[in-house]
Order: structure tokens, then C-alpha cells, then sequence
């Protein structure tokens, strides 16, 4: 199966500086669908949506004259906001030790075009575990945040936070394809079940690797709540059928049927191929017939279905 993330290189980036104290680590564009070769087209969550951010105006940094670290940096974001790059990295330099530098020295890296380059400032911002990273601008209401669109055609934000930090690390090395170490954070942030999307790139990785008992363990117990939940149920399904355990797969292929609203045609048709393909495999010839009967009605073009009521003529 063909991956739906492809090697090679992701778009350009664009800077950006925000207000506002509640804000996600990383989101995705409103109205973004991802097109996935053999499964269709999968909507985006409505949750997974850009969050609001207030623009930030010149006069919130006059008030910040002495030198100190937290200085420093407000006058570097003002540079990052108005684009004066050069300067922003000398401020940023100056506090390179701490890991929102970092993480900022790592954005300017990425909108100069040099992925390459930020990957190392970026690793740099996760060294110090504490969690507090861009804690003390979460207290000034300050959003520092990139964003870029990532294939099939996604737009994707990211501030200064290690989650943030490390979903966009996980796209840049699958984008290079550098694909443990993209599979080793991604696992690691999958592990909550609060970003479908992520999960989704994940199970994708672990299929095209043959890897369908981490699939299983990763899913057993997912339900059909978003369209791409819809579409996790169905590498559910497929990778159940892969390991011939054909009962389970069905339970899975159905679970993933359960639900139409918001989901698109064309991958519903698709599940619902792969499982009278089972159907067929496991010697249940009258429900064969009756799931193609329905393709058929539907769409006498798609994939095969000609040759195969033919067949059975």
C-alpha cells in the first residue's frame, strides 16, 4: 500500500505571533481532507481546527526596557513577527541555552528553507524534560507559532511547547524519510488517543511495514467517532484480515460502517469492497453476491466490480 505521507519535501513555512493564554500544541487547517490512496478521502475533526489568536500589536513591547532574558526575547518575537529574521536570531542567540531559543532559532531555520538546519535547535528544545517550556509565555498571553502544509495538502500550527515541538519533528523526519526516528515520537504521542490525525500517520507507517499486531494493539478498542476514526477502524479491519483472524475483521469492517454522516462515498465503498472481498475469501458466497449487487447499483465502474458480476453469472 502506498503511503498516504510521502517522502520528499513539505511546503514552505510562514511565522506568525499571537495572544491568547488557551491555545492547542498543534493544529490543522479548517476544512482539510486527507486523500489516501486505496482508502479516499478522510475529513479533518471539526476540533482539529486552527484556534483563534488576537493579533499582537506593536505597543504590548514598549513597556519592556531592562535587560533581562524575558526582554530579550519579547524584542526577538517582535522581530520574528515583522519578519526581520536576521535580527530575531541574534536576539535568540543570545538565550540559546534555554528551550524556547532553541525551539524559535529552530522556526527561523525552517522559514529560511533549511530543514536540515532546524532539526538540531529543535532536539535541542526537547533536551530539558521538565515540561515547562514557553511557560513564562503562556503567563504573558504570547503565541510564537509556525505553520506549513505538509502532503497530501494539510496545513498544520505549531507553538512553542514540547508537544508541539515534537509533532513537528515527526513530520520533518517522515517528510525526509527518516522513518524510525518520525515512528518513535509519533508512538510516543499517540499514546494518549488525543490526536487522531497522528494516529492515523502512525497506523499508516506501521502498515506499509507489515507491522499488523502493533496495529491491533494500538486499535482494538477504538470506536467510530470522526471520519478519520472511520478510517483507523478500517486499517483495523485490514490488518485483522492480514493476520487471518476473518470473525474479528468483520466486527471491525462493520464498526467502521456504523457511521455515514460526514464520511466520504468513496472510502464507505471501498470498506465495504474489502469486506465482500472477505466475504468471498471465507466461502460466504450469498453475501458476496449481495454486497456486489449493491457496489454494482451504486457505481458499475469501481475497481473490478465487472469482471466480478460477471463472473457470477
Amino acid at each position: 500500500m502506498e503511503a498516504f505521507i510521502l517522502d520528499g519535501e513539505v511546503g514552505s513555512f510562514e511565522a506568525g505571533l499571537g495572544l491568547g493564554k488557551d491555545y492547542g500544541s498543534y493544529w490543522y487547517g479548517e476544512g482539510r481532507i486527507l486523500e489516501i490512496p486505496t482508502i479516499g478521502t478522510v475529513k479533518l475533526p471539526r476540533e482539529l481546527v486552527k484556534p483563534v489568536f488576537y493579533p499582537v500589536f506593536p505597543g504590548i513591547f514598549n513597556h519592556c526596557s531592562e535587560e533581562c532574558y524575558q526582554c530579550s526575547f519579547l524584542w526577538a518575537l517582535k522581530a520574528y513577527q515583522e519578519r526581520d529574521l536576521f535580527s530575531a536570531l541574534v536576539f535568540f542567540q543570545g538565550g540559546e541555552d534555554s528551550p524556547e531559543a532553541a525551539a524559535m532559532m529552530g522556526f527561523i531555520m525552517l522559514i529560511q528553507s533549511k530543514r536540515k538546519g532546524a532539526i538540531p535547535f529543535l532536539e535541542m528544545s526537547l533536551v530539558e524534560e521538565g515540561g515547562t517550556m514557553g511557560s513564562f509565555l503562556r503567563d504573558l498571553g504570547l503565541v510564537p507559532y509556525i505553520t506549513f502544509t505538509f502532503a497530501p495538502g494539510v496545513r498544520m500550527g505549531v507553538t512553542v511547547s514540547p508537544k508541539g515541538i515534537r509533532a513537528l519533528l515527526a513530520r520533518l523526519y517522515r517528510s525526509m524519510g527518516f522513518n524510525a526516528p518520525a515512528r518513535e515520537i509519533m508512538e510516543r504521542l499517540a499514546m494518549g488517543g488525543t490526536d487522531p490525525v497522528l494516529l492515523l500517520e502512525l497506523v499508516e507507517l506501521y502498515f506499509s511495514e507489515g507491522q499488523y499486531n502493533r496495529i491491533v494493539e494500538l486499535l482494538h478498542d477504538l470506536e467510530n467517532e470522526t471520519p478519520v476514526h472511520t478510517a483507523l477502524l478500517f486499517y483495523l479491519a485490514m490488518a485483522l484480515e492480514a493476520l487471518n483472524i476473518p470473525r474479528l475483521a468483520f466486527v471491525a469492517y462493520n464498526k467502521a460502517l456504523r457511521r455515514k454522516k460526514g464520511r466520504d462515498p468513496h472510502l464507505l465503498r471501498t470498506i465495504r469492497y474489502r469486506r465482500a472481498l472477505l466475504y468471498e475469501k471465507m466461502g460466504m458466497r450469498r453475501r458476496y453476491r449481495q454486497e456486489l449487487e449493491r457496489l454494482w447499483e451504486e457505481d458499475p465502474h469501481y475497481l473490478d466490480l465487472g469482471e466480478r458480476m460477471a463472473g457470477l453469472l
